[in-house]
């Protein structure tokens, strides 16, 4: 949904504006959902949680720069209780959880706080190239 200066809803004019994926074929990819249509996106922890049978998929919305509409969503997050265990059948490093993020015996409270300082730190060696933050 795009929202005008007036608060009015308004069409994306920028074909450019919107979610972006990195599909499986490594591509980055712009997603259209139908209006009528909800689009929901895995997360890391149901990564490890299924030992690597689903995948979180990298994303980032691109704004319009200087557009006098913003784009507006409702997310909804499920996530494990703080104190539940990271655990997987399979070792994570497997199926792309960096070493910087899951250790053995974390909990989701300490991988959440991991994860966040691994895509958002500013002293991050390991810059994130696509859409520069992959959350």
């Amino acid at each position: 949904m795009y929202i005008n200066e007036n608060g009015e809803v308004v069409k994306n004019t920028n074909p450019n504006v919107g979610l972006y994926i990195l599909d499986s074929q490594g591509k980055e990819t712009k997603v259209n959902i139908p209006e009528d249509s909800l689009g929901f996106q895995l997360g890391q922890a149901a990564q490890i949680h299924s030992s690597g049978v689903l995948r979180a998929t990298p994303h980032y919305v691109k704004a319009a720069a200087g557009s006098s509409y913003s784009r507006n969503t409702f997310a909804v997050f499920l996530q494990p209780h703080w104190d539940t265990a990271m655990d997987s059948a399979v070792d994570p490093y497997t199926f792309g959880i960096s070493e910087k993020q899951w250790k053995p015996n974390m909990n989701f409270g300490e991988f959440t706080e991991a994860t966040i300082k691994y895509f958002y730190s500013t002293d991050s060696e390991e810059p994130m190239e696509f859409g520069k933050s992959q959350l």
